[in-house]
């Protein structure tokens, strides 16, 4: 018995007052002990005194306990009340204690089993004779039945608030994860839980995330989301493993994983539903909580909701299905309609499709070249330049794509990644840096069974392709293929036609050039037999020895000289065109080749009038090369210029290195006749001449010939006008010799005395990438070149410097380019210098201005080099 207080003792010991209490209580005792086989009910008492915890056998039930009773420590009774209740009963007992007699109370226990159970307890207070308190009695009631039929309603409720809103909204999202994001939300709210998971099960078994929320998300603790996703691993597997839905109140040790602080566990709560529809399981959620627990009660709402959230999520993705299938229907069909179109842009809407078809991120399609059995890149869709660079010719042995060519069947790799074949490989770094985790390649092959092309698709994570996206990229690759064959064959058809109508017109020009060049070879051979026969007429009357049978002789023997000229050439092009020709080549230093042939042809320039300048390289030029032959070739041009360039003209020789192509460059310059641009695509062939109306003479060969014997050296010629009476270029293009060892001739004549002269230039412009590039061309020119950008620092350098020539801007920043010269011409040192004024203003009092100041010559912008070359050379020694 709690209450040990007999009539006796209440009368002796005890005032009034405390008598019946002590009756009353003693009536109500036994009145509990009547009820309590009827209603379950439980009462304790609580010594605020001891802290101590009297209970009924009734009590310990409740509370899940087995221990004797009926005294127990109140911690042991505290630790059981639910942690989100303990406030509510705190402040209960406080009410009663600070003077409220009686209250009423519902609140939940967790069970050491962690199961809950909902308890009424109506307390009462219970003072000393002073009127201080002493006891708290009070009678408890287990609820748990009525609490969870009135849950169970409200569960209803928000479960089917939640099935309206996930069958509201789920249509209109536009990817799995948004669904999966709605679908959890109201899973955490009817389960009343602050955390939940939520994936999809994709190809190999593998769970996908769709939708979750952590601890560490809400900044409640300090975690990784990998510690959380350890903890989970193991309770979502079991879901999937047994198929089947379960809930864990407190779980055991092993699932605390590494995200516990201050020793509590990373989840107190969890429980998991698999989503199942039509026999087949999408994925699963899931829901937790670090404090509280579930019901059974808990679980079958989220069971409730599960079905819906299957069938929302089947539903979304039989229509997405549907239509992605009428788009992609609709893009092949648009595909087959564009046949006609250009066939770059074909190619590009072919890749375009098969992205959007298989819903890849990347994508590039590859040509096959049958020839040398490569893959080249044609069309490509956000890919950056060292992808491009790298994968931009694919042989056999390459990664991946090399693997669908040497197969010519479809090849997919699902996580590069994950790839153990390719790891440390250059292909496999080049894939993973242009983010590529996942591809497939599908072969193109044409009807006849040939190799055409590759069309890859590109993922930016591990991705598994559908099969019926599969299945629709292969329609689209027929098609390509088709595409592709129909264009080889137009192209080769449009080729053909190309060929041969050029052919034609090529047969047509040579049949009138034939008809043409018997007329000049006829007029060319008549003109020196009519002098040999008139010469011979005069012989015939002329005294021997005399001057008259003089003159006729030489008259003969220069028009023999001309028949001979014209039969050699005939003969060298024929030998040329049948390969007849052997060159007796050797190291010849082609400075001196160009010099003395110059000095072979000066006397016709001085006789017709025109002046001839040559420059050679500033180094020695070594080529392998016929030393006739390639004399030939110079003749014939300074022959050509000094015949079309008319007298007081001018024709200049220019030898140069060549440094990017390692060769040698011959140029040939004049101030003639120059020529249509339409004349010079064909300016080479034999008899052809720029204008045949013009009296210059000869066969047309002389080109021919420069062009014949150039390429028998492995060099180029070719040839530049800006029109009629413009003037005309020659370029002859030799490689150089391997080696540097000079034939005895050629030492000779590499003594020959040069006409250039090195020259000591001062560069005065602001504007440095004109200086600079002036004084690039000047030094490549043989020059020794200083430059300053300002007129106070150049002529400080020229001080130092001392220059031959200075070349000024006029408009400086700090002085302009009068005030320089006007220095110059004052400094003793300097007012020998050639003044040269660069000037973009070019009117007549500019030029005056330039002339008073001191400068010796004027230069407009923007200045080439041909007329920089001209100023040198008229500048004296």
């Amino acid at each position: 018995m709690f209450f040990n207080c007999s009539e006796g003792k209440s009368k002796k010991n005890l005032g009034d007052l405390e008598a019946v209490i002590c009756f009353g209580l003693k009536k109500t005792y036994e009145n509990l002990e009547r009820l309590k086989y009827v209603t379950n009910l439980g009462h304790w008492t609580w010594n605020i005194l001891t802290d101590k915890i009297f209970a009924s056998r009734e009590v310990f039930n409740i509370l899940g306990l087995d221990g004797p009773g009926p005294e127990m420590d109140s911690s042991v009774f505290w630790d059981l009340i639910h942690p989100e209740d303990d406030k509510l009963f705190v402040d209960t007992i406080k009410k009663v204690i600070s003077g409220q007699e009686k209250a009423s109370i519902d609140y939940r226990i967790i069970r050491p089993d962690g199961t809950i159970r909902y308890i009424n307890s109506e307390m009462t207070l219970i003072t000393d004779s002073s009127g201080r308190p002493y006891q708290i009695f009070a009678t408890d009631l287990d609820i748990t039945e009525r609490k969870e039929k009135e849950q169970w309603i409200r569960y209803q409720n928000m479960v089917l608030e939640g099935i309206n809103r996930i069958l509201r909204e789920a249509p209109a999202c536009k990817t799995e994860e948004e669904i999966g994001q709605i679908c959890l939300e109201v899973a955490k709210a009817v389960s009343s839980s602050k955390y939940g998971y939520m994936g999809k099960l994709i190809n190999g078994g593998r769970l996908e995330n769709l939708a979750c929320s952590y601890p560490c998300q809400d900044g409640c603790i300090q975690c990784d989301q990998l510690d959380y996703q350890s903890v989970l691993d193991p309770l979502l597997k079991q879901v999937l493993r047994e198929g089947k839905s379960f809930f864990i109140n407190n779980p055991d040790p092993g699932f605390d994983g590494h995200a516990k602080p201050q020793g509590e566990p990373a989840l107190w709560a969890f429980m998991g539903v698999p989503l199942v529809q039509q026999g087949k399981t999408l994925g699963l959620i899931c829901v937790y909580n670090r404090s509280g627990g579930y019901s059974t009660l808990d679980l079958a709402a989220l069971e409730a909701l599960s079905d819906a959230i299957a069938q929302a999520l089947l539903r979304w993705r039989a229509e997405k299905k549907l239509a992605e299938d009428y788009n992609a229907m609709t893009r092949l069909h648009a595909v087959s309609l564009r046949y006609d179109e250009n066939f770059d842009t074909l190619i590009e809407a072919v890749l375009d499709t098969a992205i959007d078809i298989t819903g890849a991120d990347k994508g590039l399609i590859q040509l096959f070249d049958a020839d040398p059995g490569l893959l080249r890149l044609v069309a490509h869709r956000g890919l950056e330049k060292p992808f491009l660079d790298y994968f931009n010719i694919v042989s056999e042995g390459r990664l991946f794509f090399g693997e669908a060519l040497r197969r010519k069947t479809r090849v997919i790799v699902e996580d590069f990644s994950a790839d153990a074949a390719g790891s440390g490989t250059p292909d496999l770094e080049i894939l993973m840096a242009a983010g590529i985790y996942a591809a497939q390649a599908t072969p193109l092959i044409g009807r006849s069974g040939r190799l055409l092309g590759m069309i890859t698709t590109c993922w930016g994570k591990p991705f598994t392709p559908e099969r019926d996206r599969l299945r629709f990229l292969d329609l689209l690759s027929r098609q390509a293929a088709d595409l592709l064959e129909r264009k080889q064959a137009e192209e080769a058809l449009r080729e053909s036609e190309e060929r041969y109508r050029a052919l034609a017109e090529e047969l047509c020009l040579i049949n009138r050039h034939k008809d043409d060049f018997l007329g000049v070879l006829s007029h060319e051979i008549r003109n020196p037999l009519a002098s040999i026969m008139l010469c011979l007429s005069l012989l015939k009357r002329a005294e021997p020895g005399g001057e008259q049978a003089q003159k006729a002789l030489e008259i003969m023997e220069r028009q023999a000289a001309q028949l001979s000229r014209l039969v050699d050439d005939l003969l060298d092009v024929t030998r040329i065109n049948r390969k007849k020709i052997v060159l007796q080549k050797e190291q010849v230093e082609l400075n001196a080749l160009v010099l003395r042939t110059a000095e072979d042809y000066r006397a016709m320039f001085q006789e017709k009038g025109v002046s001839l300048h040559v420059r050679p390289a500033p180094q020695l030029l070594y080529v392998e090369a016929d030393p006739a032959r390639l004399s030939q070739v110079v003749g014939n041009l300074l022959h050509n210029a000094a015949k079309f360039t008319e007298k007081g003209g001018w024709v200049r020789v220019t030898v140069a290195k060549d440094e990017r192509q390692h060769g040698a460059v011959v140029c040939v310059t004049d101030s003639g006749i120059g020529m249509k641009r339409e004349t010079l695509p064909r300016l080479f062939q034999s008899f052809i001449q720029a204008d045949a109306s013009l009296q210059g003479g000869g066969l047309g060969l002389g080109l021919a010939l420069v062009k014949g014997l150039t390429e028998l050296h492995g060099g180029k010629v070719s040839a530049y006008s800006d029109g009629p009476g413009k003037g005309s270029s020659f370029r002859i293009f030799l490689p150089l010799a391997g080696g540097q060892v000079l034939s005895t001739k050629d030492k000779e004549h590499a003594t020959i005395e040069k006409t250039f002269r090195r020259r000591r230039i001062l560069v005065i412009e602001d504007m440095k990438d004109v200086a600079e590039a002036l004084r690039t061309l000047l030094v490549e020119e043989g020059h020794e070149v200083k430059v300053a950008y300002d007129g106070a620092t150049g002529i400080a350098l020229a001080r130092q410097f001392l220059p031959d020539i200075l070349f000024c801007d006029i408009g400086l920043p700090d002085m302009d380019g009068y005030q320089v010269a006007r220095t110059f011409a004052a400094d003793k040192d300097l007012q020998n210098v050639y003044l040269v004024s660069l000037t973009g203003y070019a009117r007549s009092e500019d030029l005056k201005n330039a002339r008073e100041a001191g400068f010796h010559c004027q230069l407009a912008k923007p200045v080439n080099l041909e007329k920089i070359r001209e100023t040198l050379e008229g500048i004296g020694p």
